[in-house]
């Protein structure tokens, strides 16, 4: 209801009354939304994001294709709407805090590319080129606060990951992207004494 407010609000309402909303010119509002569905959870959650779209009068087109050319369209920005994933990997790379996904300068599988803001590119541009934390936190805030006054992507969900672990051993240490078999484990593991 929030969402039919705003668009109301925004001006985006249904004047023919066909269900559909149209912009500020009368055109129908007409989405395509892009998805892979061999990825997990695609199949699902394009429905439930066309669902919802939907209830709100935004008329949703899904266009799945395979990997390969679901890269190839993004690469192009024949989309207006792309369900992609996220990993621990993803908020490493490039600059850190997620800025491979959005930096324009990327491309390929993974990365969406989308902001070309002069602004968010100097950022990217000086984190990777600091070797000082405190410099490195302060721009991360910096990024941070360029996500929430811009919103480059809507997050869906995020997995909550359980490991099981022998508690008769110390020295686990959990990595995002290894999980408990990493160095940190590895050199750390000790038998708990009775």
């Amino acid at each position: 209801s929030k969402a039919r407010r705003l668009l109301d609000e925004a001006g985006y309402t249904d004047r023919d009354q066909n269900g559909f909303r149209e912009n500020q010119d009368g055109q129908e509002i007409r989405l395509t939304l892009l998805v892979d569905p061999a990825k997990a959870h695609n199949a699902r959650l394009t429905e439930l994001v066309s669902e919802y779209l939907r209830s709100m009068g935004l008329r949703v087109s899904v266009k799945s294709v395979e990997g390969s050319t679901w890269i190839t369209l993004k690469d192009r920005y024949e989309y207006d709407l792309v369900i992609a994933r996220t990993s621990a990997w993803g908020m490493l790379m490039h600059a850190s805090w997620a800025t491979g996904y959005f930096d324009s300068r990327r491309t390929g599988d993974g990365v969406l590319h989308t902001v070309d803001d002069a602004s968010f590119l100097d950022l990217c541009d000086r984190l990777l080129a600091t070797t000082d934390p405190g410099a490195s936190k302060r721009l991360a805030g910096s990024v941070q606060d360029y996500y929430s006054a811009h919103l480059p992507a809507v997050p869906l969900f995020w997995n909550t990951i359980i490991t099981p672990y022998n508690q008769e051993f110390s020295g686990w240490a959990l990595d995002p992207l290894y999980g408990l078999y990493n160095i940190d484990t590895l050199l750390n593991l000790r038998r708990e004494t009775p």
